[in-house]
């Protein structure tokens, strides 16, 4: 799971990069940074494909279905308002920003409970906690109970 989360941070720029000549209208309306991250989240989230000869097409593919994704959650739900987002990173936060993932990435991929890391990363992302159970395909119970795991492990590991 490292070694993945180090080449998902590695291809960052290709996926931003592929998003913009996809839909920059996109892309300027979901927020870049944002979509990029999620898309991140998602990918660690699956983990490595099975085929790793062309991760080029792959994160392609994945991309495009996650910000069509986006979109679609985006238009079923209540505009937000500006006030509690992140404000846009410059090139050395977003550098600070991507090792500090990294590291708390590693953190989870050395919980011996994987279903837990993946529900704090779905929880992170902002699906709400049915989505996570839908997801991961258990009962809101459980992901209450795997995200209460996870957070304690990660108060535990910095």
């Amino acid at each position: 799971m490292e070694e993945w989360a180090e080449t998902v941070v590695s291809y960052l720029d290709f996926i931003r990069s592929y998003l913009w000549n996809w839909n920059s209208m996109t892309m300027l309306q979901l927020g870049a940074d944002d979509l990029v991250q999620e898309v991140a989240l998602h990918l660690l989230i699956k983990g490595p494909p099975s085929d790793q000869s062309n991760l080029y097409a792959y994160f392609s593919v994945v991309s495009k279905r996650v910000a069509i994704s986006v979109m679609r959650r985006r238009d079923s739900r209540p505009q937000q308002s500006e006030e509690g987002q992140f404000p846009r990173m410059d090139p050395s936060e977003r550098a600070q920003w991507e090792r500090e993932l990294v590291e708390v990435l590693q953190s989870l991929a050395s919980m011996p409970d994987k279903r837990a890391s993946k529900a704090i990363l779905l929880c992170a992302v902002g699906f709400k906690l049915e989505e996570v159970a839908e997801i991961l395909g258990i009962h809101t119970d459980t992901v209450k109970r795997d995200r209460k795991t996870a957070r304690a492990y990660l108060g535990k590991a910095a």
